[in-house]
This record gives structure tokens, C-alpha cells and sequence, in this order.
């Protein structure tokens, strides 16, 4: 983790909700054993909208999507995490 993450957080917890600017968590608190069933919890939340959006466009085009793949390709979703 970086040296600054405590003053990260607690600037996040601290700072008065803005529409235009809202405060995020860092990163590093989502990459260990505590922080990625939290990060579970909130993908799965229905305010998450990415999550169940990218599913649904799956679950609708996953098939065409899979047809025009040549076999062996990998797909990286690059905004993962």
C-alpha cells in the first residue's frame, strides 16, 4: 500500500458529499483479503450500476459478442477492479 493511504481515507470519509465531486476509497483497501469481499458487497448493491449493467449487455449480446471472437482469444475487461 502506499504511504498515503491513511490520509487518503480519511480525507474520503471526512469530505462533505458532493455531486460533482464525490469522494472514493482507495484502491488499495479493495486488493486483500478483507477488502475484496467489501468491494463484492458493493458491486452487488442496485446503486452499483456498472455491475448489472454489464451483465444484462452480456446476457443479451454475450453470444454475438462470442461468434465474432476468433477461438483461443482472451477478452480482457480492462476496468476490472
Amino acid at each position: 500500500m502506499s504511504s498515503d493511504v491513511t490520509e487518503r481515507l480519511l480525507s474520503a470519509l471526512q469530505a462533505k458529499y458532493d455531486n460533482n465531486n464525490k469522494p472514493t476509497l482507495p484502491d488499495e483497501l479493495l486488493y486483500d483479503d478483507d477488502g475484496l469481499p467489501i468491494w463484492n458487497d458493493i458491486i452487488s448493491t442496485p446503486e452499483f450500476y456498472q455491475t448489472h449493467d454489464e451483465i444484462l449487455l452480456l446476457q443479451k449480446h454475450g453470444e454475438s459478442i462470442a461468434r465474432c471472437v476468433s477461438p483461443g482469444v482472451t477478452i480482457i475487461d480492462i476496468g476490472a477492479g
